[in-house]
């Protein structure tokens, strides 16, 4: 016991006091206390010290050690709340009066910086104070709290009470109207003169200098004017060691935005507990964040804080995938629905039977060998009614567990070692550690990269901001923050030569490098490569092989192929670019854009690449390579239907005065001349080869020929077979082609 508890209870260093209440959510029972913090001169009046206590996550939970399942809000755009809200509450006369809306925090127990419990709430006892009676109820040395007590030791009709707590143990964390928050901290932390000391002393180049200039240009400003109301909230029923309140917290912020501006899809990933899918999502996030070893991605390589909806590709370009990909590919191998796993033709459309997903989870998750029949727990679950959204609490833990161990693992697996992912990641890695900040633009260009959730988005819309700024006045001082934006641009050229080192062997590759990447950074290729793995484990496997053995051997056949030498000069590292500018020649990734429907189409280009015959030797025990040949022929198939409907579409616009048989015909035609091309190129895929797969039914795909793709030596594949209409392209592609019609065999129709 310290010298400060001899002879009564806890002390308590910080409190506030306002009107009471008491209101029910999803979250549960919430208790809250409407006060106010305001700014001014050094004073111990509880508002002003309010202001320096309230807390945004970002500065209670460092970025680097946050765990994503206790997430609650994190990104903070400072460039709005430094060009738009710190000047409305500092310049009345131009904005009319300063008025907020109450921030909202919540008072939450952390213990070094780690989300941590509240103990068990002790009993009310009457307390006097100041000649007032309190009903008091004491949190350990974490929390306090008072109600005025009438004449009868009743409540006050006057609902007066206060709030105490302690900052080792307690903090008030803003989870509605952080911007407003941080507005109000950056003005007292500029005044003060105290940045240095709180959690934010990254973030003062984005406030410092303005505020200054608007102090120093504004001499009417009177500090001590200006307040902010603010509601601090708890949970009354959130005591003891067993109680979750940052769970409850993390609920009564996605129903608080529910009917405000709607939180980015990021944001409701990071913070949602409602849908299994998002949960499983975040497993995967804190796989990356706390692994031990370097055995996957580092999580820098993820884009998960963007604040704009979802894009085909990640908006940053260090980014090898953000977490929309993270959640679609863990969401169909989880939940499918099956016939996007077992038919390797079928188009992804909207109707998709909740129950028919729901089961699939419950088979790719092994839950009954997880759960009895019924879940216990307060009221009786039955495992077989386990859905995407309908589970109970008890049953989180173990489905993010058996879903890490299991298809989490492998999706990791495939995004960390297929070579042109770990080429980007290793690369990332390189300019991280040879990157030594020696400034302020630096250090926040570094941040904005590898560390700081939400800055990266923050320095782009200074430097947006900086430009307007210049248009108008041209004698603009460049800020730190738009010096920070310009060297992440600069570095992106750095890093871009690294990533064709790392993949080709030679930083003069760069262009070549960046145009496989506008490929393989996107939704349809990485999704497909996961349904490529769930099709491969459900109808190929070959024993009991687990997951993570599947993505393992997948991993490596796909590596062989493409390390492996091709007749000619067709590096197969490049093999899924899109073509533009003339190259690749031949390609084989003709898709017309890269959002998550075009992943069946990818889903192909991996079944052709590890069907291969460099391929095989590395699926052998684990997968079945007859299996894997079979699937190919019906997506290579799809693939041919898709590329004909592209080339139609084209030629509706290119050339209006054909007929509808006409434009199918040449469509057809063109296709199929063309998928020859890149076989024989990428593959070596003869005509023999070509002959045999057009001649096989298209609904039930025989076994692959025996040649495969190609002879066992790629150096000397006979290509003088293939026909005369298969020049090189050196001496031009003849306009011979073969029909669709052959393609199909009269049986299949």
């Amino acid at each position: 016991m310290s010298l400060s508890q001899l002879g009564g209870g806890p002390t308590f260093q910080n409190h506030i006091q306002g009107t009471v209440g008491q209101f029910t959510t999803p979250a549960g029972k919430v208790n809250y206390l409407m006060t106010k913090a305001r700014l001014g001169a050094e004073a111990t009046d509880p508002e002003r010290r309010l202001t320096q206590h309230l807390a945004p996550v970002r500065e209670v939970i460092q970025a680097e050690e946050l765990d994503f399942s206790q997430l609650l809000q994190r990104d903070l755009d400072d460039h709005r709340v430094a060009v738009n809200l710190v000047p409305y509450l500092l310049n009345p006369d131009w904005t009319g009066p300063a008025f907020f809306p109450p921030i909202v925090a919540i008072a939450l127990p952390f213990l070094k910086q780690h989300p941590s419990s509240f103990p068990n709430l002790g009993l009310a006892q009457s307390v006097s104070d100041l000649g007032l009676t309190w009903s008091q109820q004491d949190a350990g040395q974490h929390l306090r709290t008072r109600r005025l007590l009438g004449a009868n030791h009743d409540f006050n009709p006057v609902a007066l009470g206060q709030l105490w707590w302690n900052s080792e143990f307690c903090r008030i964390v803003v989870v509605d109207g952080q911007h407003r928050a941080m507005a109000l901290l950056a003005i007292d932390r500029t005044v003060r003169a105290t940045w240095q000391d709180s959690g934010g002393a990254r973030y003062r180049y984005f406030y410092e200098s303005r505020i200054k200039e608007i102090l120093k240009d504004s001499k009417n400003i009177s500090l001590d004017d200006i307040e902010v109301p603010v509601t601090v909230l708890w949970f009354p029923d959130m005591f003891g060691s067993d109680k979750d309140p940052h769970k409850a917290a993390r609920k009564l912020f996605v129903d608080v935005n529910k009917e405000a501006r709607a939180p980015s899809e990021s944001r409701l990933i990071l913070l949602s507990d409602s849908e299994l899918a998002n949960i499983l999502t975040r497993t995967t996030l804190t796989q990356l964040r706390n692994q031990a070893t370097d055995e996957f991605l580092p999580l820098y390589c993820v884009e998960y804080d963007n604040p704009d909806t979802k894009t085909t590709q990640s908006a940053r370009w260090s980014a090898l995938t953000n977490i929309h990909v993270l959640k679609q590919m863990a969401t169909r191998v989880v939940f499918g629905p099956p016939r996007y796993i077992k038919k390797v033709d079928t188009q992804m459309g909207k109707r998709e039977p909740e129950e028919e997903r729901n089961a699939f989870m419950r088979t790719q998750l092994s839950v009954d060998k997880l759960f009895p029949p019924t879940l216990p727990g307060d009221e009786n679950f039955a495992r077989d009614k386990l859905g995407n959204l309908s589970f109970p609490e008890s049953a989180i833990a173990p489905l993010a567990d058996a879903f890490e161990q299991s298809w989490g693992r492998a999706l990791l697996t495939l995004l960390s070692e297929t070579l042109p992912f770990k080429a980007h990641a290793e690369a990332l890695t390189k300019l991280k550690e040879s990157w030594l900040p020696d400034d302020t633009a630096a250090t926040l260009a570094h941040d904005a990269l590898f560390s700081g959730v939400g800055m990266f988005w923050t320095l782009r819309d200074s430097a947006s901001y900086y430009q307007e700024e210049r248009a108008v006045d041209s004698t603009a001082v460049k800020p730190d923050v738009v010096k920070a934006w310009d060297l992440i641009a600069k570095k992106q050229s750095e890093f871009e030569e690294l990533r064709a080192q790392e993949l080709l062997g030679s930083k003069s590759k760069r262009l070549a490098a960046n145009q496989l990447y506008q490929a393989v950074n996107t939704h349809a290729c990485q999704l497909g490569l996961a349904l490529t793995l769930g099709t491969l484990h459900t109808l190929a496997r070959e024993g009991d092989a687990s997951v993570v053995a599947v993505a393992q051997r997948m991993v490596k056949a796909i590596n062989a192929w493409m390390t492996s030498k091709t007749a000619g000069d067709y590096d197969r590292r490049v093999a899924l670019a899109k073509r533009r500018d003339g190259f690749p020649k031949s390609p084989l990734n003709v898709i017309a854009n890269m959002d998550a429907p075009r992943a069946i189409q990818f889903r192909y280009f991996w079944l052709e690449i590890l069907a291969s015959s460099q391929a095989a030797p590395e699926l052998a025990g684990t997968l079945s390579s007859t299996v894997v040949g079979q699937h190919r022929d019906i997506a290579r198939r799809a693939y041919l239907e898709y590329v004909t409907g592209e080339k139609e579409k084209a030629l509706k616009t290119s050339a209006p005065g054909l007929t509808d048989a006409e434009r199918k015909s040449q469509a057809r035609s063109s296709a199929a001349s063309e998928l020859q091309m890149a076989l024989l190129r990428w593959f070596g895929l003869t005509s023999s080869d070509w002959e045999a797969w057009k001649k096989t039914p298209a609904a039930t795909a025989p076994p692959t020929p025996a040649s495969s793709h190609a002879p066992s030596s790629d150096a000397d594949a006979d290509v003088s077979t293939v026909g005369e209409e298969m020049e090189d392209e050196a001496d031009g592609e003849s306009e011979e082609t073969v029909s669709i019609e052959d393609l199909i065999a009269p049986d299949s129709e």
